[in-house]
């Protein structure tokens, strides 16, 4: 999701992302959470908080035409059909999520469960 790299990359622009959350009453705590190639998982993470903030996303992209212009030369504006398939895949990706959240005890092998003897 280019739009949330965008977001971080100015700080004017974080700024006007914490208003936009405010007009729009969506809880944001200044951090967009950012995909990490490597890791599969963060995909998941960076969408379920992404969906979070749509209105917001919404907001910034209604009220800061720098914002827009640079979503449009990139080609990268999100439509409603673009949520929605964040919505599907996040919900997919939540079984693999929980998936590894339950193999993946530090403390103890969870092994056992999958594998026989």
């Amino acid at each position: 999701m280019l739009f949330s790299m965008l977001i971080k990359a100015s700080a004017n622009r974080e700024l006007a992302f914490l208003d936009c959350a405010k007009t729009c009453q969506v809880e944001y705590k200044g951090s967009i959470i950012l995909d990490v190639e490597t890791r599969w998982n963060s995909t998941h993470d960076m969408l379920k908080a992404a969906l979070k903030l749509e209105k917001t996303f919404d907001e910034l992209e209604a009220t800061d035409s720098k914002y827009r212009k640079e979503l449009e030369k990139r080609q990268d504006v999100p439509t409603f059909l673009d949520w929605e398939k964040a919505r599907e895949i996040s919900q997919f990706l939540e079984i693999f999520k929980a998936s590894t959240l339950h193999i993946s005890g530090s403390s103890y092998v969870k092994s056992n469960l999958y594998l026989r003897e």
